[in-house]
């Protein structure tokens, strides 16, 4: 897996995908899935999903689960493991549809600046990657623009992206 944030926004690389998180617009571009974490059934077409559901990118299967704020949290499940994208507190309805997936997530993309540490011991969660300057006992900070991360072997590590 590979992360970077760039000007179009934080590019996931996944299994010979490419994923585009929260673009700062919405253009089809080549070779990029859309994702956004705010839900937007008007934009939600082809290779843009703004709304909840299953999707099958590739080997890359997408679940995507609705919280009552509007926000999207998506589920990832590659070869590599399971990596989940959100913003959302730990309470969301879909930590708990989440849980009855999988009990252990290799990474969380998180990019709000109140990441609860109940949501890392409730998955298991070995990497953090974030745009926030998060500390947490037992995780070893990495900063930089760009992370390529092995999922079945990085362990205790924050990735913050500037």
């Amino acid at each position: 897996m590979q992360i970077k944030k760039d000007n179009l926004g934080l590019v996931l690389q996944l299994a010979d995908r490419n994923f585009l998180l929260n673009p700062s617009q919405v253009r089809t571009k080549e070779n990029y899935t859309l994702i956004f974490s705010q839900y937007n059934e008007k934009i939600n077409y082809d290779q843009i999903f703004a709304s909840p559901g299953e999707y099958n990118v590739g080997e890359v299967f997408i679940y995507s689960f609705l919280n009552k704020n509007n926000q999207l949290t998506h589920l990832f499940e590659s070869d590599e493991g399971f990596l989940i994208f959100s913003n959302v507190s730990p309470e969301a309805e879909s930590f708990k549809k989440i849980k009855e997936i999988t009990s252990k997530i290799e990474a969380l993309i998180f990019l709000d600046k109140n990441l609860p540490e109940e949501l890392i011991k409730k998955f298991e969660i070995k990497n953090i990657i974030t745009d926030h300057n998060l500390n947490y006992s037992n995780f070893q900070k990495n900063k930089g623009k760009s992370f390529k991360i092995n999922l079945k072997r990085s362990e205790n590590q924050i990735y913050i992206l500037e």
